[in-house]
């Protein structure tokens, strides 16, 4: 009798830490794999990919549309065959974009009206995803500071300097990286689409700017047309000019 209910009491705590152990292994995240690389086939290494949380999973609610500037969950850097993974991502909908280190591919996020939108369920391993970069101009800008204007001390609206970039079709706007600063002045460029007209945009609140035809820019800023055609050669840079301070 003792021995029957020494067993029955063995096998009731032996059961219960083994369901437990069942509960606490549930899958609760998902994860995706895919590649990237440029339209014409060009493997893409060392670009930065970000899943950016749009919307979470919601079985009586409709798919929400792309939301680019959603936050942020990961980001991970494509591999040598061009490969990414994304592992522990919670359940939902995310943009994935990309921004590659070649300057000749534009960034999927900034110029596609389709950027690539996964769902994803918890529990769920997505394969597979290809993502394809197209080809880009670049477009450069020099900012001319013979006189140093740009090297002046920091004032109540921080440290001297300009703000380029281009305006989308949509309004939208995309600084222009430095990438050249030296004793005469500064040059930017960004990546642009082809056969696309933009809008150049440039102020500063900290000095005064003239465009390569001697023309004042206001202080709240000029916008100037700008298209790349891909019969013709866009290396030339947009000049301007620092004569001043404010």
């Amino acid at each position: 009798m003792k021995s029957a209910m020494l067993s029955s009491l063995l096998a009731y705590f032996v059961v219960i830490p083994a369901y437990a152990a069942v509960v606490t292994a549930t899958v609760t995240t998902a994860s995706l794999q895919g590649s990237l690389s440029g339209a014409d086939g060009t493997i893409l290494v060392g670009a930065k990919i970000t899943a950016n949380y749009s919307a979470p999973l919601k079985a009586t609610a409709p798919r929400q549309g792309p939301t680019v500037t959603g936050l942020t969950q990961a980001s991970v850097i494509t591999g040598p065959d061009g490969g990414f993974k994304f592992t522990n991502l919670l359940p939902g909908t995310y943009t994935i974009c990309a921004q590659p280190l070649s300057a000749a591919y534009l960034d999927v996020c900034h110029w596609s009206q389709t950027p690539p939108q996964v769902t994803l369920t918890a529990g769920q391993a997505l394969t597979g995803l290809k993502i394809p970069l197209g080809k880009g101009s670049i477009l450069n800008i020099r900012v001319d500071d013979v006189s140093g204007f740009l090297k002046g001390p920091a004032t109540v609206q921080g440290l001297p300097h300009v703000l380029i970039g281009i305006y989308t079709a949509t309004g939208q706007f995309y600084p222009a990286h430095l990438t050249l600063k030296d004793v005469l002045g500064s040059s930017y460029s960004i990546t642009i689409p082809l056969n696309t007209a933009l809008r150049l945009g440039i102020s500063s609140k900290h000095v005064k700017l003239v465009d390569s035809s001697g023309a004042a820019i206001p202080l709240n800023g000029a916008i100037y047309p700008v298209r790349h055609d891909s019969s013709v050669d866009n290396s030339a840079a947009i000049a301007f000019r620092v004569t001043g301070s404010y």
